[in-house]
């Protein structure tokens, strides 16, 4: 699995490196095929911190979006 980070306006911090890999490594058994690309993307804008993840599986994508004030 490849994983790849951006942190937009905030410092990348292990800890949450470590945890989003340990999340997103339990759905690899699922992928038989090809192999997945993980891009993750952390940021703050304004009054909220918000965090992206695109999961890419050969012919399949998949984007997640979360926010939080």
């Amino acid at each position: 699995m490849d994983f790849k980070f951006t942190f937009k306006h905030l410092a990348p911090l292990e800890s949450i490196t470590q945890y989003a890999q340990e999340r997103v490594e339990k759905i690899e058994k699922y992928n038989m095929h090809k192999e997945m690309k993980v891009h993750f993307i952390f940021s703050v804008q304004k009054d909220s911190q918000e965090a992206e993840v695109m999961v890419d599986s050969g012919g399949q994508h998949y984007t997640a979006k979360a926010s939080d004030p």
